[in-house]
């Protein structure tokens, strides 16, 4: 079992991952398109609009949106709870936002 904030992280990772894919497809499409490989871009096609009917089945939010939500505490912050796991870097720590923010009121 994960901590949460280890969740969020793994979210963000999940995140990422999905947005390099989609904006790779995204950059490709024309490139695939130029060089005549057009069976390869009507697979970009495809994905991009899969990617576009999950956005907007979502209200043009992405899905993973709400499940990281559910792992932040208000203002975006994540919890400085320790985890019951009791895995190593059991604490977790607030978000970047936050800490520029203690560092500003200093």
């Amino acid at each position: 079992m994960f901590c949460t904030g280890t969740r969020l992280q793994a979210i963000k990772v999940l995140h990422t991952a999905a947005w390099t894919v989609f904006a790779s497809a995204i950059v490709a499409l024309p490139v695939a398109a130029w060089r005549g490989e057009f069976h390869v871009a009507v697979r970009l096609i495809a994905l991009i609009s899969l990617e576009l009917m999950v956005l907007a089945a979502n209200r043009g939010r992405c899905p993973l949106t709400a499940v990281a939500a559910r792992h932040t505490t208000n203002d975006n912050q994540t919890s400085t709870s320790t985890c019951r796991c009791g895995s190593p870097g059991g604490t977790r720590r607030s978000s970047e936002r936050s800490s520029l923010e203690d560092s500003c009121s200093r």
